[in-house]
């Protein structure tokens, strides 16, 4: 699997025992244990920062062959970011046995269906007036705060 940042550079997100192992060292965990505990663990937490780290141990190899610094690779845009973990979610499809693949793909899609709807719900609930009343109360508070501090 393969992806392209924003610079054009091309990165290969293959993954195999080696990967694995070499993840491994990286978070110094068990190697049986990376793809479950660390790497499900970054990707469910969607933060860029984990993700970085965590593609930096991946391609950090590539990253040193094609002249990108670590500094450089942090630099990476949202949209990167968002590309590479779409890679990196097929390249372990991919590297899963063939009996398996069928079940992580619609463990992925179910994930995202869920993501979905719990984003749906935040948005709905941010009209609920009773929400709306408390917010407003809290900047009200701030706000006042700020106008009129306490001497």
């Amino acid at each position: 699997m393969q992806f392209t940042d924003s610079n054009g550079r091309e990165w290969d997100m293959s993954f195999s025992v080696g990967t694995v192992t070499r993840l491994a060292k990286y978070y110094r965990v068990d190697p049986d244990k990376v793809l479950q505990d660390k790497v499900s663990e970054v990707m469910i937490s969607g933060s860029y920062v984990d993700l970085c780290v965590l593609f930096w141990g991946l391609l950090k190899d590539q990253a040193k062959a094609q002249g990108v610094t670590e500094a450089d690779f942090q630099e990476f845009s949202s949209e990167d970011w968002e590309d590479a973990a779409e890679c990196l979610e097929q390249a372990i499809i991919n590297f899963t046995r063939p009996g398996q693949r069928q079940v992580m793909q619609a463990t992925l899609t179910k994930v995202r269906d869920l993501e979905q709807k719990a984003q749906d719900q935040a948005i709905t609930s941010l009209d609920d007036p009773t929400l709306e009343k408390k917010l407003l109360d809290k900047v009200q508070e701030q706000f006042m705060r700020t106008v009129s501090p306490e001497e």
